[in-house]
């Protein structure tokens, strides 16, 4: 649910949360737009826009509501998702949070910064201390055309644009989200360029601003990261005794893998949630009696094709 303007921005989410929640799907989270893009400035800077003397770029909302709503929506056990492209939004976005563990204490709401295009320096260590994600969207940074429109924001700041790697190493949880319909909604795309920083498809030579992730912290993001971001990393998120039989089955072995151009179309032979069999790419399983959920000619082209 996204909502620009609310009188009580808890009353109506608080509400009707419970009417939407279902055994696999949880409600309890608002998004907010606290800025633009980079494309039009108007990603809101901590400091004015190259060749401006005063413009940062927009609010959608004053510093003032920012934190009151995030107080608010903290308190009544609803997670914030608030779009921050710019350093200055994601800065006042945990100013609010703060301000929220401040007076209702740790509550356990894990609060979500989204695309977090650009950070500042001094903020990296703050996602870990106040338990916040950072959601990143790789398929935005690898060398295209469209990623090279977000670089007006100046050359210093650049250098770290989409800081994955700065925020993990400082105990953060980050996770990849894929921003479609802006971006491709294919998530192996965003894994390879998670480590490479490179077009997977080799149509450009540039390499991309900002610092890559191992392998093994791309799994994390993938996985783990996701569920403890959802609040639910004590029942999902990994292969372990106890939490539910949610797992896919690829078709490579991806650390055996050259990874730029040869894991953005990786295939998922297997899916499986909570131990039933949603999705047989190869039709492995059916000479056993079981029929997956869903079927190759019930995928989306759009997606197929990717």
């Amino acid at each position: 649910m996204i909502f620009s303007q609310l009188n009580d921005s808890g009353s109506l989410s608080a509400g009707e949360r419970h009417y939407y929640r279902s055994a696999r799907f949880n409600a309890n989270a608002v998004k907010f737009h606290f800025d633009g893009v980079h494309e039009t400035q108007s990603s809101y800077l901590s400091t004015p826009w190259p060749g401006e003397s005063t413009w940062r770029g927009s609010l959608n909302m004053t510093p003032e509501h920012i934190c009151d709503m995030v107080v608010d929506l903290d308190r009544k056990g609803i997670r914030v998702i608030a779009h921050c492209t710019g350093d200055g939004s994601s800065d006042l976005f945990l100013d609010a949070v703060a301000e929220a563990r401040r007076l209702n204490g740790p509550n356990g709401m894990r609060h979500q910064c989204a695309h977090s295009t650009l950070l500042m320096e001094e903020n990296l260590v703050r996602f870990n201390a106040l338990d916040v994600t950072a959601e990143f969207s790789p398929v935005l940074w690898y060398p295209s055309d469209f990623s090279y429109a977000r670089t007006k924001a100046g050359e210093e700041r650049i250098k770290n644009i989409y800081n994955f790697k700065g925020v993990i190493d400082l105990g953060g949880n980050a996770v990849m989200g894929t921003d479609w319909p802006v971006a491709n909604i294919n998530p192996w795309v965003g894994f390879e360029t998670m480590i490479t920083r490179k077009n997977p498809w080799g149509e450009r030579e540039e390499t991309f601003y900002g610092s890559t992730i191992s392998i093994e912290q791309a799994l994390r993001v993938m996985t783990i990261n996701g569920a403890w971001s959802m609040g639910i990393d004590d029942k999902a998120g990994s292969i372990e005794v106890g939490k539910s039989a949610d797992l896919i089955v690829l078709d490579r072995n991806l650390f055996d893998l050259e990874p730029q151009g040869n894991m953005h179309n990786t295939q998922v032979d297997v899916t499986l949630i909570e131990g039933q069999l949603v999705w047989d790419r190869l039709e492995q399983f059916k000479a056993c009696g079981l029929t997956a959920v869903w079927h190759k000619d019930e995928v989306p082209e759009f997606y197929d094709k990717m």
